[in-house]
């Protein structure tokens, strides 16, 4: 029972803070889509409708559709209800992983709890509409039974790597990556046994696990394959900073070589990360499982470095391997300075306030969507043109016909309507873009009024003629 405290404790905290901000999950555009895709799925399992297709992986909406068609739990409670479960699986994981001599379960559940659950970064993610909190879940949950596998070769824990492994990929394509060196050593560890048969309930499970995306994407199930990502991969990306593609222009601190790697010692991950280099031993890394999540780690890290593109939200994947990696430094730092409870709660503080200044950007753009869809509403106009705002204004059930400014080119605008744009964040990452040639043509050739001008930069106008 005690290694289940920590996950109960996320959970309460996870479900506090929800509680008291009212913060529904919905943040950017990619939460919406999860959404819409999840309440198209609930309208599927109740009258048969055809929900159509979406960009990502099914597994992530599949499951809250699932769950609130048999709870009847709003499906937007159900999604971060989901995030929320899979913080605290993650938590439980670390909390029973098989360290190597492990002294003091009470240390590796306060490691798990503070340094894993309560990360700034973490914590944040497990309270949002978004399917990486339950690939990371599901990663992790592949890791420990791969773990325990190789110490016992039973057959339920080759089962079990299967489900979550096959699973973990139906939910981010991106963690087949992070999964290659533990299911290429497994089958060579079959293969060696000659254990054929045993590949067998493999091929079995995945093929269960695989079957809603088939059937979901029967007319293109191998599409990913030509995602953005893996067509514009190249090694030359490894030390840019400057990149421009189909989503515009954008400039970044580091080179991806260097950004891949920041979870590790960024702050909002875990304020650890510094301290715990100078108690690093190679001994830490001379066992088989900790050799194979090392090597992990670095392969998706080379995988990310690849891509024209940098999100630290990315780096949640192998931020709690990375945690498992470091946790024998964790000891030796308690030992050295003999204080637990003031290491303890030193990480608290600062994860607590860090956690407030990582959740505050969410918070204001979940506010910031449901406020321009409320001012929207408020004028009669039935069209409205926008970008970057238009997704999140579908989910708050506007009334109005939109049409995104980054979709197409606009030669003819209709008159009149609204245009809702935010030229200030929008002229350099998007110069030479749809969003911007189409702002550029609105003010060079219509008469436009303005009606609202917010601080952050968006304005409400009303197309009134042609110049």
């Amino acid at each position: 029972m005690k290694k289940i405290f920590p996950s109960f404790i996320v959970l309460l905290i996870a479900t506090a803070i929800i509680f008291l901000t009212k913060f529904n999950g919905l943040y950017g555009q990619d939460s919406h889509e999860y959404y819409r895709y999840a309440k198209a799925l609930l309208t599927f399992f109740e009258t048969g409708k055809n929900p159509g297709d979406y960009f990502w992986p099914v597994c992530y909406p599949l499951v809250a559709a699932g769950i609130s068609f048999v709870t009847h739990v709003k499906i937007l409670l159900v999604l971060q209800f989901v995030s929320v479960v899979s913080l605290a699986l993650v938590v439980w994981v670390v909390s029973n992983w098989n360290f190597e001599n492990q002294k003091s379960i009470k240390i590796q559940l306060a490691f798990a709890l503070i340094a894993v659950g309560l990360s700034p970064f973490m914590l944040r993610e497990g309270i949002v509409c978004m399917s990486d909190m339950l690939s990371i879940a599901l990663v992790m949950l592949a890791f420990y039974a791969a773990q325990n596998f190789l110490h016992a070769e039973k057959i339920k824990w080759l089962c079990l790597f299967s489900v979550f492994a096959a699973l973990a990929c139906t939910t981010r394509y991106a963690s087949a990556v992070i999964l290659l060196p533990f299911s290429l050593l497994i089958a060579y560890r079959l293969v060696l046994n000659k254990a054929y048969l045993k590949f067998l309930p493999i091929l079995f499970i995945a093929s269960i696990c695989f079957a809603p995306h088939f059937f979901i994407r029967s007319h293109s199930p191998l599409a990913f394959v030509q995602h953005e990502w893996l067509n514009e991969w190249s090694a030359a990306n490894f030390f840019e900073r400057d990149f421009t593609t189909h989503d515009g222009t954008t400039y970044y601190l580091l080179p991806n070589f260097v950004f891949v790697l920041v979870n590790i010692v960024h702050p909002h991950f875990w304020v650890l990360g510094v301290p715990l280099l100078f108690f690093i031993k190679r001994e830490d890394f001379s066992a088989l499982v900790p050799r194979i999540i090392f090597i992990s780690v670095l392969l998706y890290a080379f995988f990310l470095a690849g891509i024209p593109f940098q999100n630290k939200r990315f780096l949640l994947m192998s931020f709690p391997m990375v945690a498992i990696l470091f946790y024998p430094a964790f000891v030796r730092l308690l030992q050295a300075t003999n204080k637990k409870n003031v290491v303890y709660s030193f990480v608290l503080v600062i994860h607590s306030i860090l956690f407030v200044s990582a959740f505050k950007e969410f918070y204001e753009r979940n506010s910031l969507e449901k406020n321009l869809t409320a001012l929207v509403q408020t004028y009669p106009d039935t069209l409205l043109y926008t970008f970057d705002i238009d997704v999140a204004m579908k989910s708050y059930a506007t009334t109005k016909t939109i049409h995104n400014l980054w979709q197409q080119k606009y030669e003819v605008f209709q008159i009149p309507a609204l245009v809702l744009f935010n030229e200030k964040k929008f002229q350099t990452q998007w110069r030479g873009k749809n969003p911007m040639l189409n702002w550029n043509n609105l003010k060079k050739n219509y008469q436009l009024e303005s009606l609202v001008k917010k601080k952050d930069g968006w304005e409400l106008f009303r197309i009134v003629s042609k110049k």
